[in-house]
């Protein structure tokens, strides 16, 4: 009872605080804009706010209390652990089921919206009386459904000796941090859709809006990001099929509203640059918080079957209810407040950075959309017909592979294209050199792989590799000229002194490196042998010999282990030790895969089958080429988004010393203020390069 009554003080002060904000306000009606009359009144609600994060905090204690006291009285606990869960995956259990994952959202949401309001600076203040409100509307949302419909504090008739136990599939150190991951990402779009309600409503959609919003939704770019990668790296390594990426509904649910935040961040450069592209950025903010909310609804309404799902559940209809009415009120919004998002400046060329980000943006609105259309088909054909038609791997290959090709073509032609317009034989020029080098890497894939294909995905990965290494070396060597430091010295310079741009191209370039490694899966191969222990068979390239089978029996488990000597001309190289483990609570055996990883390709072996008998053994073997890549990429892309977050805080910290000094940076936003994008501007100590 008490984890319920904690929740509903949490409903208490978030019901206070959705009326508290918009009340403390005015309406100043000689220059028809809202003001702060009563300020106590609007600080009793940013208060009530971080009075919903403790209380959801100490909800969410007391159910972690129960899962490690194994409380098993908790229907919930006794549903998702055991008394032999290991303490790792009794923390992970949290989320491991509906109530649970639900209760993590709310966690998460009540933390951010806590943060936002607490936190006073001049930026942010004009926004947070309007935004509350729908943060605390969206808290009220959240809640109601945890406490009322999913109650993870429910209590059993009769108390069971033992847990069931996590479903095994969940038993991965991936599954510890992608659902918080994931949950980061989709809850923190919330704050930049409840910021951009509110500029709307003020009417104030100018540079201050575009800062304030892209910091809040950099940050949750980097953990989608980050959690889709952690969720294929768990796939790949738990799920036993081969691969890290299957196009399911509940992945495309999260890379839908990345694919929409990736779009602002583009996009909120020209407006923060150029004052373009207002519509768009209230757009694709809308368009990201409403698909976060989506995805949502697709987890938990069991309308599609996946690994990732929950079961059904009658919350479906309410998230439907709130999905609609979030819908409504962005583009409503948008829609009541377009004469007021008039672009400050036109587009003046097809050919320059300003149009490049735009067309950018077509691309990954398009992208979005037909991963929405191949995730919702199934569902609207059951409407129509009465029997789901599937949608897999090959519609989503088949249409986003040209729709990936272009969206790299279009940001090595953004990297080096100029703002407002540039000659045509200026920018093949600057391309000249990257085509070459992406031209011998394609050569050389080529005379190694003999697939054109691969090939083609190659040139394209590396032109744009090489155009982002290409320019900051350019920039590096001319600033290294004027300042007489080092090369080396003088790059880490530009990434001091203007890190969003060089940020964005070291992201450029682990994209790059990802998509090298994804054309990899043009030659995979398989291969499924039976053999008896003390057997050798040839796979992938190497000798295997199956040395023997160990069975052992532990708590919730009876464990399969096979012991594999790994050779490679007659040398032996290693030791692989697959598992078939049979979870005797579910009634279903799950496997864990032995990999080498190499950079040229992973030895990938599941244990399928084994005799009763101790005997013979079903192994399948994939050779999969290039994918430790991938990994090194998404490093090297992560690395480089949270350089540009960094930058945020650093350059916020400038404008605070200037204003503070009583001085004004140098004028933008006027032809000849700004330094031109050339070798010469970039190496200039004394002036800062602008962002982009």
């Amino acid at each position: 009872m008490l984890g319920r009554g904690l929740l509903g003080v949490g409903i208490a002060f978030a019901g206070y605080a959705l009326f508290a904000a918009p009340a403390s306000l005015g309406r100043d009606r000689a220059n028809k804009t809202w003001t702060v009359a009563r300020p106590e009144l609007l600080a009793s609600a940013r208060r009530a706010l971080v009075a919903v994060a403790l209380s959801v905090g100490a909800a969410s204690v007391l159910l972690w209390y129960g899962f490690f006291t194994r409380d098993f009285s908790l229907r919930y606990v006794a549903a998702n652990t055991s008394r032999a869960a290991q303490p790792w995956y009794t923390f992970s259990a949290f989320w491991s089921g509906m109530a649970g994952s639900l209760l993590l959202w709310c966690l998460v949401l009540a933390v951010v919206t806590a943060l936002f309001a607490a936190r006073r600076s001049p930026d942010r203040e004009a926004f947070v009386p309007w935004a509350i409100p729908v943060l605390a509307g969206t808290q009220l949302f959240f809640l109601g459904i945890t406490t009322l419909a999913e109650n993870p504090f429910a209590r059993v008739d009769v108390i069971p000796p033992d847990g069931r136990g996590m479903n095994p599939l969940l038993h991965s150190p991936g599954m510890v941090i992608h659902p918080p991951l994931l949950y980061a990402g989709l809850v923190c779009l919330i704050v930049p859709f409840a910021i951009a309600v509110s500029a709307l409503i003020i009417r104030r959609t100018d540079a201050d809006w575009i800062r304030l919003v892209r910091r809040w939704v950099l940050v949750p770019w980097l953990a989608l990001g980050a959690g889709l990668v952690v969720g294929g790296a768990w796939a790949y390594t738990e799920l036993g099929w081969g691969g890290y990426w299957g196009w399911d509904p509940v992945e495309n649910a999260a890379f839908m509203p990345w694919l929409a935040a990736t779009a602002f961040l583009h996009s909120a450069v020209v407006q923060e640059r150029r004052g373009m592209l207002k519509i768009w950025n209230v757009f694709l903010v809308t368009v990201a918080a409403v698909l976060a909310t989506f995805g949502t609804f697709l987890t938990r309404s069991g309308l599609l079957s996946s690994v990732h799902t929950f079961a059904e559940s009658p919350i479906g209809k309410w998230f439907f209810v709130f999905l609609t009415a979030q819908t409504f009120l962005g583009l409503g919004l948008l829609v009541w407040r377009l004469p007021h998002l008039r672009s400050e400046n036109a587009l003046g060329s097809p050919l320059s950075k300003e149009a490049a980000f735009l067309f950018n943006n077509l691309v990954f609105v398009g992208a979005a959309a037909v991963v929405l259309w191949g995730t919702v088909l199934p569902l609207a054909t059951e409407a129509i017909g009465g029997s789901q038609l599937a949608v897999g791997p090959p519609f989503f290959n088949r249409v986003m592979a040209p729709i990936g090709a272009l969206l790299l073509l279009l940001s090595s032609v953004g990297t080096v294209v100029p703002w407002r317009r540039a000659s045509l034989a200026r920018v093949a020029k600057r391309l000249a050199l990257p085509a070459s080098v992406a031209t011998a890497f394609a050569v050389a894939a080529l005379v190694v792989a003999r697939r054109p294909t691969f090939a083609g995905l190659v040139w394209i990965a590396a032109w744009l590799g090489a155009t982002s290494v290409i320019e900051i070396a350019r920039a590096a060597r001319a600033r290294s000229r004027i300042s007489g430091f080092p090369v080396r010295a003088a790059a880490r310079g530009l990434f001091a002194r203007n890190p969003r741009r060089y940020g964005g191209y070291l992201v450029h370039l682990g994209v790059a490196v990802m998509v090298i490694g994804f054309a990899g899966s043009i030659g995979r191969t398989q291969t499924e042998v039976v053999v008896s222990p003390g057997e050798r068979f040839e796979a992938a390239g190497y000798a295997l010999r199956f040395e023997r089978l160990e069975r052992s029996e532990v708590p919730d488990k009876e464990v399969n282990l096979a012991v594999l000597e790994l050779f490679r001309d007659d040398r032996r190289i290693g030791t692989l030790r697959p598992q078939l483990n049979f979870h005797r609570n579910w009634e279903q055996p799950q496997s864990e895969i032995a990999i080498r990883s190499t950079p040229r390709a992973d030895l990938y072996v599941i244990l399928a089958a084994v005799n009763a008998d101790g005997g013979e053994a079903v192994f399948r073997i994939h050779h999969n080429p290039l994918v430790l890549w991938v990994w090194i990429g998404a490093l090297l892309a992560f690395a480089g988004g949270l350089t540009s977050l960094l930058a945020g805080r650093s350059q916020r910290n400038q404008r605070n010393q200037r204003n503070q000094q009583g001085t004004q940076p140098p004028p933008r936003g006027i032809r000849g203020a700004e330094p031109p994008e050339s070798e010469t501007s970039i190496a200039i100590p004394t002036m800062r390069s602008p962002p982009i």
